[in-house]
């Protein structure tokens, strides 16, 4: 059986003591923030649209997952 890989694409950022991690791979649009669902992290539409703007702009909303800590 042949395997398949699937490309991810990670970042990071560091600030001070933070540190950001992203995990871009293909799928549906899925982005999971601390492990907590998008929405349930950010509760209101202006912070989604603002985190979810480079996406937005690169056209890849639709097109890949995002798993960030």
């Amino acid at each position: 059986m042949a395997e398949t890989k699937i490309l991810e694409y990670l970042g990071t950022g560091r600030r001070k003591t933070a540190i950001a991690r992203v995990r871009l791979a293909s799928g549906s649009g899925k982005i999971v923030v601390n492990g907590r669902p998008f929405e349930t992290y950010f509760p209101a539409e202006t912070l989604r649209a603002t985190a979810a703007q480079p996406l937005t702009v690169t056209g890849n909303v639709e097109k890949l997952d995002a798993r960030i800590t």
